[in-house]
């Protein structure tokens, strides 16, 4: 049943790979396809992010006052009255991450379609780096490898987040909190997919890498 999840993703980058005849290109093309068809996606999700951001904003400093003020049950009272005026809830900060909650679950349909694709077996992206291992690019012995694209993409990544600037009201402390988390969730990132085949970490280096470009180009 699985399998028919991953077969749209396996039938697309097979169609692209009729074309450029090189199954990293193709990951490549796809993945920016896939982009560009989810940009209505991300602008909805920064706008929600950005939203939630604000208001975060505008609350704190009140939360902050009655930490201060009150103490035991008058501040579980004073808190809950507040959060009741300002239509706020303790958990709202995580609606900040659901710009990374709308790409995690495709991230997840990509891997599991990528991971045992039998297409890609013995196959490599411009003949250097194979989709269906790790890339080992950078041998320092005989039994010990850097791969390079990984690295790569957190590159990528780390940049994209320090572009982050301030925009539409929100406060340059809360832009260096937000560049924090993101140096974060791409180390997190570097970590898991550090040993993944280059297939899943090519299709990810390249949507990372878009996101970085938008951030360029925007500013």
């Amino acid at each position: 049943m699985l399998d028919l999840l991953f077969l749209p993703v396996q039938l697309s980058i097979d169609l692209i790979n009729h074309i450029t005849n090189d199954y990293g290109i193709a990951i490549i093309i796809f993945s920016i396809l896939l982009y560009f068809v989810l940009t209505p996606l991300r602008s909805w999700a920064f706008k929600v992010q950005n939203r939630e951001i604000l208001k975060q904003q505008a609350v704190q400093p009140k939360i902050e006052k009655i930490t201060q003020n009150f103490k035991g049950e008058e501040r579980h009272k004073q808190l809950e009255l507040l959060y009741q005026e300002e239509n706020y809830s303790p958990f709202s900060p995580i609606k900040q991450l659901i710009g990374l909650s709308t790409q995690i679950p495709l991230l997840l349909l990509i891997y599991y379609s990528l991971l045992d694709y039998e297409a890609l077996q013995n196959q490599s992206f411009l003949s250097l780096i194979p989709l269906d291992r790790t890339d080992s690019l950078i041998v320092l012995s005989s039994t010990f490898f850097i791969n390079l694209l990984p690295l790569l993409m957190w590159s990528f990544g780390i940049i994209s987040s320090l572009l982050l600037k301030p925009t539409d009201g929100i406060q340059p402390k809360t832009i260096q909190q937000q560049k924090k988390k993101g140096i974060f969730i791409n180390t997190v990132f570097l970590i898991l997919l550090y040993s993944q085949p280059a297939a899943v970490v090519l299709y990810w280096t390249t949507n990372v890498f878009l996101d970085m470009s938008k951030k360029i180009f925007d500013k």
